[in-house]
């Protein structure tokens, strides 16, 4: 099952069409030519096992640690930077945070779900409207026209969902109950 919050999706329909233009593109055969031959059982096992080997190293447990510390840092410090620069996205920030660590605001859709809710958030970024409503969000000069145009690519998006696939009403349902945040 995939877990996550309304909030975070937003987010990243929010982003992503950034990041996704800046991103290398891989050559032509790339792929093809780094096709690996399909792993045996037998080399599946020997591979688990020095999995498990090379996490038991004390060198590797030591940088694993400090993976981890160094993410703690990052976290604190962009969280130190968003209380300066807008403290009520800090405050929803930390409520969304909080809940999906307490295990609410998260919402488990089974694998059909998941499918029907990808496949139809695909078709709905080819949609002219929801394109529209995206390139909003990255011509928003204030942190309240980012959220005005990120409310309205959300409200774009569900809407093409839904009348390319009404069914897709119950799945929206699921997310939307998890989803409220305080004011």
């Amino acid at each position: 099952m995939k877990s996550f919050s309304l909030f975070a999706l937003f987010l990243i329909l929010a982003i992503a069409p950034t990041y996704a233009e800046d991103a290398p593109k891989l050559p032509s055969g790339l792929v093809e030519e780094a096709a690996q031959p399909e792993l045996t059982p037998e080399l599946m096992e020997q591979a688990e096992q020095a999995m498990e080997r090379i996490q038991q190293d004390p060198e590797i447990q030591a940088l694993q640690k400090k993976v981890e510390a160094s993410v703690t840092d990052l976290q604190k410090a962009v969280m130190a930077k968003v209380d300066q620069l807008d403290p009520k996205i800090s405050k929803l920030i930390r409520y969304h945070t909080d809940a999906e660590q307490a295990g609410e605001g998260v919402v488990e859709l089974d694998a059909a779900d998941f499918e029907r809710f990808s496949e139809a958030l695909d078709k709905a970024k080819s949609d002219p409207a929801v394109q529209a409503a995206e390139r909003k969000i990255q011509e928003a000069q204030t942190p309240e026209g980012r959220k005005a145009a990120v409310e309205a690519a959300a409200d774009a998006t569900e809407a093409v969902m839904i009348k390319n696939d009404p069914s897709i009403v119950d799945v929206l349902k699921k997310l939307e109950a998890v989803s409220v945040a305080p004011e």
